[in-house]
Order: structure tokens, then sequence, then C-alpha cells
């Protein structure tokens, strides 16, 4: 990633072969006037709260389960649309009705 601020510093990821996401959790910090390393951060020895907080991103887009959970997905996010649309026809004929018993 690169900086924002001047103080920021070059943030390079990898993916180590062990590693479960596609993108890997591994990442080196360089400065970015000198290249001199600033921090590694291994993915394979990360603390058990930084994994838990890593898997968020695979959960958010439905890729830790591979095409079966993307297609259960879509369809999670279709509901509130077919809700809203059966709701609004359901509301629409208890509507009509009213109007043509007076």
């Amino acid at each position: 990633m690169l900086p924002i601020k001047p103080e920021d510093a070059i943030a390079v990821g990898k993916k180590l072969p062990q590693e479960s996401w596609k993108f890997g959790y591994s990442q080196i910090y360089l400065d970015q006037y000198t290249g001199e390393i600033l921090r590694l951060k291994n993915g394979l020895k990360t603390p058990l709260g930084e994994k838990i907080w890593d898997s968020f991103g695979a959960l958010h887009y439905g890729t830790f389960g591979g095409l079966p959970t993307r297609i259960l997905y879509v369809f999670v996010g279709l509901a509130p649309l077919i809700l809203f649309i059966t709701g609004f026809v359901m509301w629409r004929y208890r509507y009509r009705k009213k109007s043509t018993c007076v």
C-alpha cells in the first residue's frame, strides 16, 4: 500500500505457501525514503486475536467457502428486496379490497 502522509511507511503484502487466504497475511513495512525495513509481520505467527480479526475479510466477501457461499450470499443479499416487493404487493392488495368493499 502506498503511503498517504509523508511520515507513513510503504506496506508490501506477500502470501506464504501455508497461508489460507489467497492474498496472504504477511506484510513488510518499508521506509518510503530509504527503503529500510521497519517491521515484518509473519502471517503464520500472528496472535489469535489478529487471526480472528483477519478472518472477517473472507467472511465479509464470502470467499471462505468457495462458490457455494457466494451463491448463498447472492440469495441473502436479494432477500430484503424480495421481502419489500412481496410486502408492497400484500399491502396494495389489502388496500384495494378495503376501497372496493365500501
